[in-house]
């Protein structure tokens, strides 16, 4: 009988134990859930460019679950997301193809659904944005492209917008830069075979005898800058009337027929003889700019792609 009863208790036991484990379980996804339900933000839609949607609030109230949840760089983030714009300065947005907030796979569940609900946020506003674009393009070309910027700010994806400002996947591969070996002696600076390095991007190349990832470097420093530049002064390169145009689908080319070509020396000299040796009588030279002590900046203008060149 005694034997019956213990073997009666170690089942009961067992049982207790294994339906209190469901229940801590039960209750752990339960806690989970309702912090995951802290970070859902309800769907934003934009129809028309003039519908009233406060951005700002919105981001301000996931900053406010993010410190709820004890999420203080991702309130942050969340919280200075959105730069308010002043009448003495212009904000730009050079292109971009990396989310440098993004949590990595590694990250906890939590930020990991705070991505997602802040990318929601960011998506809808490119939605809106893009529409904003889209009303001001005949009106305010200039303005129209430097909001189809923050479009790709928000959402860097973003098909309509990238198609009309020709990123593709194919003309943002040829953005990043690409280092050579050229075969031949550089015709301006003097530079003979296997002495340099030419480094190459959609709108620039950059000829160095220093180290490869000198000019890769500077590449992507004047991508970015020329991508402010044309943002900047849109309408000394764009084709405006294009611009309306590719909103309904043309595929003409924003850039007008004339380019620019600069030429970034290391030393002074250099630049001397590249004009007193003739091989700048086809460039008009804009200015010189002094980086340091050594260093010089000459940007001069041709129909032709932009060349730079870098020494130590």
């Amino acid at each position: 009988m005694n034997r019956v009863y213990n073997i009666y208790n170690c089942r009961n036991s067992r049982y207790s134990f294994l339906k209190a484990g469901k229940l801590l379980k039960m209750f752990r996804s339960l806690l989970f859930l309702s912090l995951i339900s802290l970070l859902v933000i309800p769907g934003i839609t934009a129809v028309r460019a003039d519908d009233a949607i406060d951005f700002p609030h919105q981001f301000e109230q996931l900053a406010a679950k993010c410190d709820e949840l004890k999420l203080s760089q991702q309130a942050t983030i969340t919280r200075q997301w959105i730069v308010a714009q002043r009448r003495d300065q212009r904000v730009v947005y050079p292109f971009q193809t990396k989310d440098f907030f993004k949590p990595s796979i590694n990250d906890s569940q939590l930020k990991q659904f705070w991505w997602a609900s802040f990318m929601k946020l960011r998506r809808a506003r490119a939605d809106h944005l893009f529409l904003q674009a889209k009303a001001l393009a005949q009106s305010d070309p200039s303005r129209s492209y430097r909001l189809l910027h923050e479009v790709l700010h928000e959402d860097h994806r973003h098909i309509a917008a990238r198609k009309i400002l020709n990123y593709s996947d194919s003309t943002v591969f040829l953005l990043q830069p690409k280092t050579s070996r050229p075969k031949k002696r550089h015709a301006y600076t003097d530079w003979e075979v296997n002495d340099y390095y030419r480094v190459s991007t959609t709108h620039f190349d950059i000829y160095t005898d220093s180290k490869p990832a000198d000019g890769v470097e500077i590449a992507r420093q004047v991508e970015k800058l020329y991508s402010v530049w044309q943002q900047l002064f849109v309408e000394f390169w764009c084709d405006t009337t294009v611009l309306a145009e590719r909103f309904d689908g043309s595929n003409k080319p924003l850039l007008h027929a004339n380019g620019t070509r600069s030429f970034y020396f290391l030393h002074g000299q250099r630049i001397k003889h590249f004009f007193n040796g003739g091989q700048g009588r086809q460039s008009i030279a804009l200015d010189f700019m002094p980086l340091n002590k050594s260093t010089l900046f000459c940007l001069s203008v041709t129909p032709r792609k932009h060349q730079l060149g870098y020494t130590k």
